[in-house]
């Protein structure tokens, strides 16, 4: 089953907003053309900015995450933003934006439903 991955980030100040756009749009735009990607979108909340990725298995979104542009932006977000923990969780399809905030609300609290899931060494 597909698996759906949303986190987010609080940029730490206006200084390092140009820098989280550009490294933000970077890693948007290879997930999209990475192998097993099914959808990716970025978008604001109430928290920060959060990304929302489908991919068709949890190896195919470990490969993406930690090379390319990604990994680059893992490897500085400290230095730029305060980074909120990642929810995964089974999706046939592309989650709305709204419900996949809500699933990562929930296990932000301990909340967890029964369908989500935490893979080994990330998430909640």
């Amino acid at each position: 089953m597909p698996i759906a991955v949303i986190g987010g980030l609080r940029v730490r100040a206006a200084w390092a907003a140009p820098e989280f756009a550009f490294r933000s749009f970077l890693a948007l735009r290879q997930a999209r053309r990475a192998q097993g990607c099914l959808g990716a979108q970025v978008f604001p909340g109430p928290e920060g900015f959060f990304s929302l990725t489908l991919w068709d298995s949890a190896a195919a979104m470990k490969s993406y995450a930690t090379t390319g542009a990604h990994g680059r932006l893992q490897r500085r977000a400290p230095v730029i933003a305060e980074v909120f923990r990642f929810h995964h969780f089974p999706a046939e399809v592309m989650p709305e934006s709204a419900e996949a905030r809500a699933r990562w609300s929930a296990a932000q609290h301990g909340l967890q439903g029964e369908n989500g899931m935490d893979l080994p060494g990330r998430g909640a």
